[in-house]
């Protein structure tokens, strides 16, 4: 039997806030397990004691999606690679794992992952079981390459879902922890690749005029737009000397490259491994809300949230940021059936952006966002 009250009544006095400070909860228990065992057991426990029972990955997620006042797993030390089989392109991983922790092993075994977004402090049950992503039009978001897991349930059963459960699979792929704990995860992977990457600033009309070409025609396209002069510092960009960014978007363009190239990190266009080139530092100075559009309907969507910027000078000041995902078959996932355009708008924290943020979600609705 696993002796954990101490540890429970020590971790619960702490509480719990995520990365960026929006949410909050005071857990009756915080528990870190460090195997499937342990899980089964603190499920068990639990349920004894009448708790509900929430997972907090790495808490980069802006909703209350792990806030609970029953018993909180945080999987942090369960975490590591169980095996890597270069044949079959797969890699199984313990739910704990970062992303950023899957770069170097997967890539000296000749792989990669499919695709990840630029944030690799994530844990990957985490970012599996919220449709993390990256852009890419031909690039499906990261719950896409679950090809299989081992779920603890409430009951404390272990469920084996794989390809021979494709209905049960493709619940699981994008679940937000609803149908149990992530206890072992199986992976797709692709071949080792490397990417050129180039950042240039366009005007309005210049992304107008080469959209459809920009996100079909390039293997990650993403850009942000810059309402004021001074947007770019809020997510750390450097700026252009004596460049004047208001109006413009900074865009950024990556395509495959052959592996001889020599990687380039240091100055653009950078060449390089794409676990080292998609991650860029990100500090927790925003709150964001995040929509999926239709592509086809992605420009005129821009420009209505445009429109919302423009009517909120003092909040709309932050980036708006653009990427794209192909369609997925995930019961919950937010590129269920349609390949998508995706706009992220932010507040400012400690500020009333909440009437511009509503405004954006009243606009996007109407384009079945």
């Amino acid at each position: 039997m696993i002796s954990t009250s101490e540890t429970e009544t020590r971790a619960s006095q702490q509480g719990w806030t995520n990365w960026f400070g929006n949410q909050q909860c005071a857990p009756a228990a915080i528990v870190r397990p460090k195997s499937e065992s342990e899980v089964v057991h603190h499920l068990d426990n639990a349920r004894r004691s009448g708790r509900s029972v929430r997972v907090a990955a790495s808490g980069h997620s802006f909703g209350p999606i792990c806030t609970t006042n029953g018993t909180l797993l945080e999987l942090a030390e369960f975490s590591g690679i169980s095996r890597v089989e270069p044949a079959a392109r797969t890699a199984t991983v313990l739910p704990g794992t970062r992303i950023a922790d899957l770069g170097d092993p997967l890539w000296h075994a000749g792989l990669s992952l499919r695709n990840q977004g630029d944030i690799d402090a994530q844990q990957i049950a985490g970012a599996i079981a919220t449709a993390t992503h990256g852009s890419g039009l031909r690039l499906q978001n990261m719950s896409a390459s679950l090809l299989g897991v081992r779920l603890a349930t409430a009951n404390g059963d272990i469920l084996v879902i794989d390809e021979k459960t494709p209905d049960l699979l493709a619940a699981a792929q994008v679940s937000v922890g609803m149908l149990g704990v992530f206890t072992e995860l199986t992976l797709s992977l692709r071949d080792a690749y490397q990417l050129r990457e180039r950042v240039e600033h366009w005007t309005l009309d210049e992304l107008r005029s080469q959209w459809r070409r920009g996100f079909e025609n390039s293997h990650h396209f993403t850009f942000h737009y810059y309402p004021t002069a001074n947007s770019h510092e809020f997510f750390d960009f450097d700026a252009p000397a004596g460049v004047d960014l208001t109006n413009l978007s900074r865009v950024t363009i990556c395509d495959v490259v052959d592996l001889a190239e020599p990687e380039v990190l240091d100055h653009e266009p950078r060449i390089g491994r794409p676990y080292r080139l998609y991650p860029q530092y990100c500090a927790p100075n925003f709150h964001e809300l995040e929509y999926m559009v239709d592509f086809e309907d992605g420009l005129d969507a821009f420009e209505a949230v445009l429109d919302v910027v423009e009517r909120f000078p003092e909040f709309g000041i932050y980036p708006v940021e653009v990427r794209s995902t192909a369609a997925d078959e995930a019961y919950l996932s937010p590129n269920h059936g349609r390949r998508s355009l995706v706009i992220s708008v932010s507040g400012e924290p400690g500020k009333p952006y909440e009437p511009y943020l509503q405004a954006v979600h009243d606009t996007l609705l109407r384009f079945s966002a």
